[in-house]
């Protein structure tokens, strides 16, 4: 616990095999004034008292309406914006969509989608829909623009153990369904 793994550690030790899951990291979406927000759909977790309490969620993936979800049951007033036309599309669309879908309306989360970001600036976000321009004022922004997987941290690993498995987001983020899949063909593997 509360150990940063190396390659050499994992070497040394002698293991027989070594399973990486060194997930991913966010990507900011191609919006002006992105790069310059601090809060995205993984560091908001446990910071929930430094996000000011008018939020604006970019992003309608899962883990963008997750987020929206979250910072709802802390208090916050949120604003979901999305490009797609409904939210969470990426997850299974025969039970998961339409539960997401009830418990951010359940939660107060103002959803908004088909709608473009056009720019993000201190205290407010504009957006576009069907032709028209909105500006929604807020304290604070989560801009979410996907995730990219940690590859190259966990091909680090390669060689640390004669049997070498890369499982979860470094390979490709997804769902938790694949990441476990991927978890248990590695262990049945191993």
């Amino acid at each position: 616990m509360n150990t940063f793994a190396t390659p050499e550690m994992i070497e040394a030790e002698g293991f027989d095999a070594v399973v990486v899951a060194v997930g991913g990291h966010c990507q900011k979406p191609s919006v002006p004034g992105a790069e310059d927000t601090k809060w995205d759909v993984t560091n908001i977790y446990g910071h929930v008292d430094e996000i000011g309490h008018k939020v604006v969620v970019i992003g309608g993936n899962s883990t963008s309406a997750e987020a929206a979800c979250y910072l709802a049951e802390t208090g916050h007033e949120v604003v979901e914006l999305s490009r797609q036309g409904r939210f969470a599309s990426d997850l299974n669309p025969i039970r998961m969509i339409s539960y997401m879908s009830r418990k951010l309306s359940s939660l107060g989360v103002k959803t908004k989608p088909q709608c473009t970001t056009l720019k993000i600036e201190p205290g407010k976000v504009t957006y576009e829909k069907n032709g028209e321009t909105f500006v929604i004022e807020c304290d604070d922004v989560l801009a979410a623009g996907g995730m990219d997987p940690n590859s190259d941290a966990a091909i680090a690993f390669y060689g640390s153990a004669p049997e070498f498995y890369m499982i979860g987001d470094c390979t490709q983020p997804d769902t938790i369904q694949t990441t476990n899949r991927s978890a248990y063909g590695a262990a049945m593997n191993i």
